[in-house]
């Protein structure tokens, strides 16, 4: 709305100190996503292309918050892995437990070979921040097309074994599904906010949230998005695609009485060079263990 004569000079003030404040943000962002990169490893980025890792980068920076504390214990179910670049970081550099759902073959033989060349000894031991019982690999894959929510469920029950095997508790379950192309992101809330009841009482008990952080790519391709854009979108219409997808996550919370009242949804911004941008539901389990022990 256009502004009263006598306050335009105090609006575009605010304007310009606005947009300054944008810039400062965007410009710390940055340095601490190119400090990231730069203490990973280059092996880690082999084949990737410059977007990707710094998306990967972007990705890791917000799951670790701005202090970058990584021994927070978590474990990792990613959903689209691919041939598992920033699984092996998280297994590997970050000493997080992994568990991979791809649906073809050829990338997960593509991410294990890499695993073994670039892994010189990534197993859980009493050396790490685990203190597991027993030596298992950090990152584990599974062959798996996710199709429906009981595709969904399966995964997520195979990765429950798998985190209880590693004999160690973590304080939240990140379901990770970077890059994934055009409905998927819609499918991931879905299955999830569908099955919450049943997600809640499988969990560990020591487990206080799920963070559900997605990434999607080629909306384009998407049949229920608004705004969808030409293959490569402007900047204009990454925004208005990222306005309209947070807004739909948080209708479809509000909408399902079953999550928790202290759920929210956050955006994850990638900058420049970076033409993506990512999102994040946070489900808080319940804080009461004896609850959630009775309802197993």
């Amino acid at each position: 709305m256009e502004p009263p004569p006598q306050n335009k000079l105090d609006y575009c003030k605010s304007q310009a100190l606005d947009k300054g404040s944008d810039n400062r943000e965007e410009l710390e962002l940055k340095a601490a996503v190119e400090s990231i990169m730069g203490k990973i490893p280059k092996g880690y980025f082999i084949g990737l292309s410059k977007e990707h890792a710094w998306v990967i980068c972007c990705i890791l920076r917000h799951l670790f918050g701005k202090e970058h504390m990584h021994s927070r214990k978590q474990f990792v179910l990613d959903l689209g892995s691919g041939k598992g670049y920033i699984d092996r970081i998280l297994s590997s550099v970050y000493q997080i437990g992994v568990f991979c759902v791809e649906a073809e073959k050829d990338r997960l033989k593509s991410s294990t070979r890499l695993q073994r060349l670039l892994n010189d000894d990534k197993t859980a031991s009493c050396d790490t921040p685990f203190n597991c019982k027993r030596d298992l690999p950090l990152m584990k894959t599974c062959q798996r097309t996710l199709v429906t929510e009981n595709d969904f469920m399966l995964v997520w029950k195979k990765s429950l074994s798998y985190f209880r095997q590693l004999g160690s508790p973590a304080i939240e379950i990140v379901v990770l599904a970077l890059k994934v192309c055009g409905d998927m992101l819609y499918n991931v809330v879905d299955w999830v906010l569908a099955n919450w009841e049943l997600i809640k009482v499988t969990a560990p008990t020591e487990c206080r949230n799920l963070r559900v952080i997605i990434v999607p790519c080629c909306l384009h391709k998407s049949t229920r998005l608004r705004f969808p854009s030409a293959v490569t979108g402007s900047a204009h219409q990454l925004r208005l695609q990222q306005r309209e997808l947070l807004g739909w996550v948080r209708k479809q919370l509000a909408d399902t009485s079953r999550t928790p009242p202290t759920a929210f949804v956050e955006a994850i911004n990638c900058p420049a060079p970076s033409s993506y941008f990512g999102i994040e539901m946070n489900l808080p389990f319940p804080t009461e263990m004896e609850e959630r022990a009775c309802l197993r």
